[in-house]
């Protein structure tokens, strides 16, 4: 018990100090050295990316696109200068051909990216794939990182690394063991809960509030990850039916990735922001009403954190919902033009799987509230109990 004690005071003070954020980092750092060096994943596509400046258009034939205002439409030749790359200082001279789907205007002295190829001949196929967009989202980027600093100071400084830490697992650790052929459902559970723990840790240090808000996350998510799986299959859904699903399928048997377990993913991670917002904002208040009210009872205490769940319940499933709308409303926009019946629009699987994903996700914010109450009653009020054996002793 001593030993425990002891260990428990090292751990709160350690997570409490400024130390801890910058542990989180090396963590960080180091998952990103492993996965790059020993989660390899082969190149699949046989084109190179780089920035290059469009030095001159050499002829322009465009004309104005009849539905779109602003955008053009034809053909133009270009002169372009590649910046980086094994082609880096060459001089490519190529057309650009402006289509619906592909509408890409060059002009002089801007920089694009760039696809190079090399066919067999050894010749050099140079295609303007994109606009080079790295330097806006780096400003947008720095803005934000700046005005969480300066607003939130060392939270924010916390909660930054702690986003970090959660794109590192996702992009560094989720995903290439998923293209390694790992359970996409164990994988992805086992990510969620250490991206939980570390940014309730960096958030609220080692302590009962941020094991309280940690257990209400998990249950909440995990039930909205199991009422998804569940529905999914008896709606015959699968990751195929997914946005890209169809062209994962391509790499999926180069990979052995296991489609099946995507939908069970993208609900735990589209949910869990919420969920995460709305356990921890049940704890806090839940210490506030027994650091002023010690004697309150379990049931009033239970009662108490029920009627703030329901004030945040209306509000998150609204966000929730929201977020779900708004990633495919340029689907909603196809239903409504096309005019389709009911049964047409309501069985299209990217449907059925935004309305399962956002009711599963609303249930696992319903769920994170009494789950929430219900470990913070039990360790919160054992905590007590220890508290005032200690100071009777």
């Amino acid at each position: 018990m001593v030993v425990f004690q002891k260990v428990s005071a090292i751990l709160h003070k350690v997570l409490h100090e400024d130390i801890f954020p910058w542990l989180i980092l090396l963590l960080s750092a180091f998952i990103i050295i492993i996965s790059l060096n020993y989660i390899k994943i082969d190149k699949y596509f046989s084109s190179d990316f780089v920035i290059g400046r469009v030095l001159s258009v050499l002829e322009s034939n465009l004309d104005d696109d009849p539905y779109v205002p602003g955008r053009k439409l034809g053909k133009q030749e270009l002169v372009v200068n590649i910046l980086y790359g094994e082609d880096a200082g060459k001089k490519f001279e190529i057309y650009n051909t402006l289509t619906k789907g592909h509408n890409i205007l060059a002009r002089e002295g801007y920089t694009y990216v760039f696809s190079i190829r090399e066919e067999m001949s050894g010749d050099k196929v140079v295609w303007l794939y994109s606009y080079n967009r790295v330097p806006l989202l780096a400003s947008l980027l720095l803005l934000f990182i700046v005005l969480v600093l300066f607003i939130a100071g060392k939270k924010g400084f916390r909660s930054l690394v702690g986003l970090l830490f959660t794109g590192v697992i996702i992009l560094f650790v989720l995903a290439p063991l998923i293209l390694r052929g790992i359970d996409p459902i164990f994988i992805s559970i086992i990510s969620l809960s250490l991206i939980t723990v570390v940014s309730f840790l960096l958030i609220s240090g080692f302590n009962n509030k941020s094991l309280i808000s940690i257990l209400g996350t998990l249950g909440g998510i995990i039930s909205a990850g199991i009422i998804c799986y569940i529905a999914s299959k008896l709606a015959h859904l699968s990751g195929i039916n997914m946005e890209k699903g169809e062209q994962i399928l391509y790499i999926a048997e180069d990979y052995g990735i296991r489609i099946n377990g995507f939908l069970f993913i993208s609900i735990l991670i589209a949910s869990s922001g919420a969920v995460m917002d709305v356990a921890m904002s049940i704890t806090s208040s839940l210490m506030e009403i027994t650091k002023h009210n010690r004697d309150i009872s379990s049931k009033d205490l239970f009662s108490s954190g029920m009627d703030i769940g329901r004030d945040l319940i209306g509000t998150m499933i609204n966000t929730l919902i929201l977020a779900f709308a708004g990633s495919s409303f340029t689907l909603l926009l196809m239903v409504v033009g096309l005019s389709m019946s009911f049964n047409q629009y309501i069985n299209i699987p990217l449907i059925s799987i935004e309305i399962i994903q956002g009711i599963a996700g609303s249930i696992g914010i319903i769920l994170t509230v009494p789950l929430t109450n219900i470990a913070f009653i039990i360790l919160e009020k054992r905590r007590n109990k220890n508290e005032e054996e200690i100071s009777k002793s």
